[in-house]
């Protein structure tokens, strides 16, 4: 069986007038099925970015493939769905990439996420699509430290349970795709 979650993390340290300034966690991950072929490809950096990378002599800055909305969706409902998981706070990430994605401007094509989703779960055999999201209420204070952490621009559920309920729902709509 594969690792549950496929990613390499690394601390990154930045550097400041050649002091180490702050460490950064990066998460580099797998390409597990062919999820990079819909990555976000950004043809050009932002100008006002490429300045700031200028004046902190970060060098030539150039874009990077990010995964596609649909991708990192489907990796937090696996992680929030496995058997004794405690990612409350994927429960509140998946309220803001769906709010992103459906009211938002980034345009979440549910056929992708149904696919992206049956493909992974097929792909980590960790457990079955579709999942169910159940999390003991123990972890409700991680999901309302998680919720607080976050703009109130994007209204999110008050409670773990009712969290756990929402994804259920959103689950069973990816499920009809």
């Amino acid at each position: 069986m594969l690792a549950e979650y496929l990613m390499e993390p690394y601390d990154v340290t930045l550097h400041f007038m050649g002091k180490p300034w702050k460490k950064v966690p990066v998460e580099v991950g797998h390409d597990e099925i062919d999820g990079l072929e819909d990555a976000d490809h950004p043809t050009e950096i932002a100008d006002q970015i490429a300045a700031i990378g200028r004046v902190l002599g970060f060098g030539e800055l150039a874009p990077v493939p990010l995964i596609s909305l649909e991708q990192q969706i489907t990796q937090k409902i696996h992680a929030a769905t496995e058997q004794g998981s405690t990612r409350a706070h994927d429960l509140v990430d998946l309220q803001l990439l769906w709010h992103a994605g459906t009211v938002g401007e980034h345009g979440l094509d549910l056929l992708k996420l149904a696919d992206r989703c049956r493909r992974t779960f097929a792909y980590r055999k960790a457990h079955m699509w579709p999942p169910a999201a159940a999390m003991p209420n123990a972890l409700e204070t991680r999901y309302q430290v998680a919720k607080d952490e976050v703009n109130r621009a994007v209204l999110l559920v008050a409670t773990l349970p009712e969290a756990c309920a929402w994804l259920n729902a959103r689950i069973e709509e990816i499920d009809t795709h």
